[in-house]
């Protein structure tokens, strides 16, 4: 006789398939996030800390010094008055300019609430405004925007996180957007190069198309570099030791040809740099790694991959465009108002940012706020001054303020916490 299935059987037998399939998948995330560059590290304490947030704030003064004297350097138009920019602003554009300021700074928050989620199962709304917000402090105050990373994922830790989750967490969110913000600028600059021709001077056209291709190229390196060393090992490994055996070879030349002693203080002068080759190669195949792991994570993860995707081009969006939002709200009609013109000054603001980008000073301030009138002034000279002052204090020195604001908050909360412990 021909056994009939049991109906009740084939649904069991399916939810123990799904149950398997889950307990699989989730297995390989934990071991993903436990791949990850389990090290949390404190950051150095400076004798004279303060030195540098001094150095920073002559920078930025200089920086706005210098922008006030090339906005009145074309000689046409004097600048406007603030009092006057005030008393004729475009209304509706201001609300504009503050929706898409408030839409910056939501989505980079809502970048790590999705990694968040897809890395724990947890919904932390308050932890990602904070991990955002303590990002952007310490990447504005550090020479290449080097610190952010490091205190966000000392943060994580410090608020109960394993230290591979709070790196998973901010190299999640790092690859995903430094894709998307080489992406947007690729397009930017391929397909709307007439900007340059349209807005910049022809003697300054050919600087900014090659400085700001060179300022790509220099960026892109990196994830470019991973992705390829993730998908052929071995012929990047030889690439990788390659280069580092021949900028050893010239660092133990120099040496020898500086310090003309002998015996032990070059064997100790050598010892160093081979200390730095081991660590500039553990560099690269942490980086590696963690890319991987970050993979392996969020392909496991699609939902939360194609949002985390989605927000990051979102905000990087916003962020291209929103001197365009300024620019109108001030210029009282003086400014054509249309698609075009907001492309057009997202593509001069995407050439003028890579140009700088590798500038050693935190933020590249001090640079790319002159770079920026000199694309943007033959928009509208004589409120273009007042438009890089508001775009910057609202994309960078306004990190500064609020990473300030938190330190200190946290600052007095741990004295109270301390104070209360103690009784």
């Amino acid at each position: 006789m021909r056994n009939k299935s049991n109906p009740e059987n084939e649904v069991q037998s399916d939810a123990e398939k799904n149950k398997q399939i889950k307990s699989v998948k989730k297995q390989k995330v934990d071991a993903a996030l436990q791949n990850f560059t389990n090290q949390v590290q404190e950051p150095p304490k400076k004798k004279h800390g303060w030195v540098s947030m001094l150095v920073l704030l002559l920078i930025i003064g200089l920086g706005i010094f210098f922008m006030v004297k090339l906005a009145t350097s074309v000689g046409e138009t004097e600048i406007r008055s603030l009092g006057d920019i005030l008393a004729n602003l475009d209304v509706k554009y201001t609300l504009i300019s503050v929706a898409v300021l408030v839409g910056m700074l939501v989505l980079d928050s809502v970048k790590y609430l999705v990694v968040t989620h897809a890395t724990t199962g947890l919904f932390k709304p308050l932890s990602s405004i904070k991990v955002s917000f303590l990002g952007k402090y310490y990447d504005n105050i550090t020479p290449f925007g080097s610190g952010g990373q490091p205190m966000q994922i000392l943060y994580l830790h410090k608020k109960g996180h394993s230290a591979g989750v709070s790196s998973a967490i901010v190299m999640i969110k790092y690859f995903a957007q430094m894709i998307c913000w080489l992406l947007l600028c690729f397009l930017l600059m391929t397909f709307n190069r007439g900007a340059l021709q349209q807005y910049v001077d022809a003697g300054q056209q050919q600087f900014f198309m090659i400085a700001g291709w060179i300022g790509w190229v220099i960026n892109a390196l990196l994830p470019f570099f991973i992705i390829f060393f993730a998908i052929f090992p071995k012929i990047t490994n030889k690439i990788l030791l390659f280069f580092i055996n021949i900028v050893t070879k010239i660092s133990w030349s120099f040496a020898k040809r500086k310090e003309k002693r002998t015996g032990e203080a070059q064997l100790q002068r050598k010892i160093k740099i081979l200390r730095r080759k081991q660590k500039w190669i553990n560099s690269a195949y942490s980086a590696v790694k963690d890319f991987r792991s970050s993979f392996i994570v969020m392909s496991h993860k699609p939902v939360q991959f194609i949002l985390l995707m989605l927000v990051c081009l979102a905000s990087e969006f916003f962020t291209w465009s929103f001197p365009y939002f300024i620019l109108v709200a001030f210029a009282d009609g003086a400014v054509e108002i249309g698609a075009a013109t907001m492309f057009a000054i997202m593509t001069l603001n995407a050439y003028a940012s890579m140009s700088v980008s590798i500038v050693p000073t935190p933020g590249n301030s001090g640079v790319l706020e002159n770079v920026i009138v000199l694309v943007f002034r033959a928009l509208a000279t004589s409120v273009v001054f007042w438009v890089v002052f508001t775009w910057r204090f609202f994309t960078y020195y306004i990190y500064i303020l609020i990473g300030i604001g938190i330190t200190v908050f946290e600052l007095i909360r741990k004295a109270v916490r301390n104070k209360r412990e103690s009784k």
